[in-house]
């Protein structure tokens, strides 16, 4: 198989693509286009939010191509494998870009995680995934121990509590009760848009900078005074005052800080550790590319 491929994860709330000789990465791109937007309410797709995911998907397959990608290929997670018309999209998606999609499983997105991770701590580790349908935790040392989803990603909730972002809050607690019992585990990595934002809010980023991003310790509360931050000011005054942060995620930010504080409570840890890389690596190492 040759090693010039394009990957693309076709998430939740954002698009994001990994290409690039294996070993050498050439290229991480992310747009965010909010694919889940009305799922928790409809149970479907919106077409407009097909529309925009299918177009981000052709405009980095075309980049990916003309820059001398041999392959494109994508995988989908929950908002496409829980919408009724999951399989309408992927349809659409292959005729706009020529790109089929692989869509996974919650099981198997959350050990992707787990594998892009890579191993930050030693020991037993817990790895984070907060996206935007979807909540995934993994727990194990070499390999997964325990894997599990829950539908409570950013987006959906804030569909479903329609910016009470306060009411969320007092329930984030019940809702995490879905991962329980959880296997003991040491140190706590989070990987996705929640907690690489967290980080360049925390720190005050004039620019995203992956560097500076990955390995980075968040202390708690870090976590509490950003979101703090979040649920207090407006999706305007969050862009205004955060150069790194786009509009679309601005709108989701405030519950993914409430679910990632919620983790760190309810299973008492001090610090999360951030890692830039995640199911974009761990997908082609479990598919043996």
């Amino acid at each position: 198989m040759d090693d010039e491929i394009a990957l693309i994860d076709v998430g939740s709330n954002s698009v994001r693509m990994l290409w690039g000789r294996q070993g050498t990465l050439r290229a991480k791109t992310i747009v965010t286009t909010q694919l889940s937007e009305g799922l928790d309410r409809t149970g479907v797709l919106n077409p407009d939010a097909m529309a925009r995911t299918a177009e981000a998907i052709r405009t980095l397959a075309d980049r990916a191509r003309a820059e001398g990608a041999r392959e494109v290929r994508a995988f989908a997670t929950e908002a496409v494998r829980a919408a009724k018309n999951g399989a309408e999209f992927c349809a659409l998606t292959r005729e706009v870009s020529g790109v089929s999609i692989d869509v996974i499983d919650g099981e198997t997105e959350a050990r992707c995680g787990f594998s892009g991770a890579g191993s930050p701590a030693n020991g037993t580790v817990a790895v984070l995934d907060i996206g935007g349908a979807s909540v995934e935790l993994v727990v194990g040392e070499a390999s997964p121990e325990y894997a599990r989803s829950l539908p409570i990603g950013v987006v959906r909730m804030k569909e479903r509590y329609r910016g009470e972002i306060g009411a969320f809050e007092a329930e984030i607690g019940a809702l995490l009760d879905g991962f329980c019992p959880v296997p003991p585990f040491g140190a706590l990595i989070g990987i996705g848009g929640t907690p690489t934002t967290a980080v360049a809010m925390a720190r005050g980023f004039e620019a995203y900078d992956p560097e500076q991003v990955h390995g980075s310790v968040l202390t708690l509360a870090d976590v509490e005074r950003v979101q703090r931050e979040c649920a207090a000011l407006t999706t305007d005054e969050l862009t205004a005052k955060y150069p790194t942060l786009v509009r679309r995620r601005a709108e989701v930010i405030p519950y993914g800080m409430t679910v990632l504080a919620g983790i760190m409570k309810k299973f008492g840890k001090d610090e999360l550790i951030v890692s830039e890389t995640d199911n974009l690596e761990g997908y082609r190492i479990l598919k043996g590319f």
